[in-house]
């Protein structure tokens, strides 16, 4: 589990500023609360569709990062 956590962290490494603060409001990873995209809308000052259309980029990203041979992996 501690691989995978370090493997996740690397990748969100590869992400934009923007994605990667908004996987981690969402997700509430490094002790982050886990945020609404209400919420997320909010603090990015964009709406919430944009703020969706973030994460899911930013989650195909990491997808193809983490499973490279295309297992399937889903964060909800």
């Amino acid at each position: 589990a501690k691989d995978r956590l370090q493997s996740i962290d690397l990748a969100l490494n590869l992400l934009t500023d923007r994605e990667r603060q908004a996987i981690i409001m969402r997700f509430g990873l490094h002790g982050f609360e886990e945020h609404s995209l209400d919420q997320i809308a909010r603090e990015f000052k964009v709406s919430r569709q944009r703020v969706h259309k973030v994460i899911n980029k930013a989650q195909q990203k990491l997808e193809k990062i983490l499973n490279p041979e295309d297992v399937d992996y889903e964060f909800d």
